[in-house]
């Protein structure tokens, strides 16, 4: 298996020499997650009740449906009707990329959803779940390792800015491992363990924070090199 090396937004690198046990240890032992699972299942052209549920049973979400009501009652969301669901992080293209507006789509879509007790990261879980193959998991200890944070206190623009900038960059990485990333879900694949590329590095970025709570002790295997000296 090949490594996997990410570039945080801060400039220093994380390297994966053997990403497949964190992955392992992160999903459980049965290989399924009831986030993941429902992300494979949930309407991919509006929001519905039930993601809720599963965000604030499988995420760690603490918001409450009264605060999506007005997104649930939207049953053909323009900005969500606007990224294609055929987008992958990992297989578009750079140059299909930018001839798309991915970017600018994906902010559009981050402006709409952020608000009250709809922050940064519950927002990116939201939208994961209907684009799990373009849309990243941006929680607190993933922002923190890539280096780049966000105040809670700024507007939805500003947050719906740096989402949008960090899913194009995390795509960029995504892109730059596809061989790896191919070759990783192929291997956890025959265990049962099905997740897109952008998943599997939001996961290994958490997994590398020295907070991450995985499931048992393992040795990490992961290797950090500093930001080089301007």
């Amino acid at each position: 298996m090949a490594p996997i090396r990410l570039e945080m937004l801060s400039g220093s690198v994380l390297t994966f020499d053997d990403p497949a046990p964190l992955i392992r240890l992160f999903v459980g032992p049965d290989g399924i997650d009831g986030y993941d699972d429902w992300a494979r299942r949930s309407p991919p052209d509006h929001l519905v009740a039930e993601d809720v549920t599963v965000l604030n049973t499988y995420a760690r979400a603490r918001s409450g449906h009264v605060h999506w009501q007005a997104l649930l009652d939207d049953q053909a969301p323009a900005w969500l009707a606007d990224i294609d669901p055929g987008w992958d992080a990992a297989m578009t293209g750079e140059s299909a990329w930018e001839r798309a507006g991915i970017e600018r789509r994906v902010e559009a879509a981050f402006e709409a959803m952020c608000g009250p007790h709809r922050g940064l990261s519950v927002v990116s879980k939201m939208l994961h779940l209907k684009r799990p193959r373009l849309i990243p998991l941006l929680d607190a200890l993933v922002v923190e390792q890539l280096g780049l944070g966000v105040p809670s206190q700024a507007t939805p623009e500003v947050k719906a800015g740096y989402a949008a900038r960090v899913i194009a960059h995390l795509a960029a990485q995504a892109r730059s491992n596809r061989a790896a990333l191919v070759g990783l879900q192929r291997e956890l694949g025959a265990e049962g363990i099905e997740l897109s590329a952008i998943r599997l590095i939001d996961i290994l970025v958490w997994s590398s924070h020295p907070a991450a709570s995985l499931r048992a002790p393992i040795e990490r295997h992961i290797r950090v090199l500093p930001r080089p000296e301007q």
